[in-house]
């Protein structure tokens, strides 16, 4: 459980910050802790049904999706769109 106590977030973060990482480096170090302890536990992760619980995305790369997202919400009738903002 040391693995577990070392990458924990708030522990693991004073840690990462000390090399002064750019945010990038730093949200991928967390999630590179994340997935350590999420290795170490797997067997509980399976048997208990876990999902994800973290993601990191990086926004240069989410504007096609965006674009994609818009063209296809500019497609929906009104009152379909009306519908989902409920």
């Amino acid at each position: 459980m040391d693995l577990v106590a070392k990458y924990k977030d708030l522990a693991y973060m004073k840690e990462a910050l000390k090399g002064k990482p750019t945010p990038t480096e730093f949200a991928t170090m967390l999630l590179v802790g994340a997935q350590k302890i999420w290795d170490y536990v797997s067997g509980a992760i399976q048997k208990l049904s876990l999902k994800q619980s973290k993601a990191l995305f990086v926004i240069k790369e989410m504007k096609p999706f965006a674009s994609l997202v818009q063209t296809a919400w500019n497609a929906l009738s009104k009152p379909v769109q009306e519908e989902v903002k409920e």
